[in-house]
């Protein structure tokens, strides 16, 4: 056959199940399947090679998120015999005890759960150590069919309780006055909640939009509240061609002295446009914000 292909043909040949497909096809944007006079999804030869390399790297221990919305060019690359294998960090036996309460839809269970480690560990660490690979390994269960996208769902409100209730005890900072949001169509707004945390719990005063913020909302917003810096959140699911362009765009409109930072993993292997700083990690914003006191001097310390 030269296609195109039905889903169930390419579940067959790829052993990829139908369900994981959709999901994909939510998350990373690929596969990207036309449709058929039916209305049925139908995949090109192009997909069905690709996923087939996709396949045999998950089977050697790589994770979706990584591989699934890589072009070929990349994937090539990783199914070279010389590349170095990724193995996948055990999951820690609290994710999966979290995990199954997501599955079993113990909801209080979940919640209490995120209570203990905050407890346990402080907000830094829950928010760098806990958090952001708890959020990893939910999404990456629900790349491979294991949560649906309720439970996803379900994962994210109580997260954002926890968090919103947490920062709510914050002292009030000062300086930066920073500005999180998303851009349209970016709909996941728990990294938003992290980085507010983190950054309030270093004396960063949060002004938190939410997400799918048009562009110019976010600037008459920077200007109405003196913001010094405008932290913008991507998730691997946002059209990566677009990210650069947009970010040129703002900074094309905010004085030179207003910063603007972009942070989510898939900022990981991009380059950024001048005067626009990307934070692949929690860490990163940490670091970006150390640095930012620094060029401002005693001033503006904690």
């Amino acid at each position: 056959m030269s296609g195109p292909y039905s889903i169930a043909f390419v579940e067959r040949s790829t052993g990829i199940s139908r369900e994981t497909l959709r999901v994909w096809e939510r998350r990373y944007g690929f596969p990207a399947p036309q449709r058929d006079a039916a209305g049925d999804r139908s995949y090109s030869t192009d997909d069905l090679d690709r996923l087939r390399v996709i396949k045999r790297l998950l089977d050697q221990g790589y994770r979706p998120g990584k591989v699934v919305p890589l072009p070929v060019s990349a994937l090539s690359t990783l199914t070279h015999p010389g590349a170095k294998r990724e193995k996948p960090a055990p999951a820690r036996p609290g994710y999966i005890e979290f995990l199954d309460l997501l599955l079993d839809g113990d909801a209080l269970a979940a919640q209490d759960w995120l209570h203990r480690c905050l407890s346990t560990d402080g907000l830094a660490t829950f928010v760098a150590g806990t958090m952001a690979p708890l959020t990893d390994a939910v999404g990456d269960a629900w790349a491979e069919g294991r949560l649906g996208v309720h439970d996803e769902h379900l994962f994210s409100e109580l997260a954002q309780r926890v968090l919103r209730q947490a920062i709510a005890a914050l002292p009030r900072g000062d300086r930066p006055r920073m500005l999180l949001t998303t851009l349209p169509e970016e709909l996941h707004g728990l990294g938003l909640l992290m980085a507010e945390a983190l950054c309030g719990l270093h004396g960063a005063r949060c002004l938190n939009l939410g997400v799918s913020t048009p562009a110019p909302d976010v600037l008459k917003a920077a200007r109405r509240h003196d913001i010094d810096i405008i932290a913008l959140s991507f998730s691997p699911a946002y059209p990566r061609r677009r990210i650069v362009p947009q970010l040129q765009a703002l900074r094309a409109e905010l004085p030179p002295a207003r910063e603007i930072w972009a942070g989510g993993r898939i900022t990981r292997r991009m380059r950024p446009p001048p005067g626009v700083s990307f934070c692949p990690t929690l860490d990163d914003a940490v670091a970006h914000l150390a640095r930012w006191r620094a060029a401002q001097g005693p001033g503006a310390a904690d």
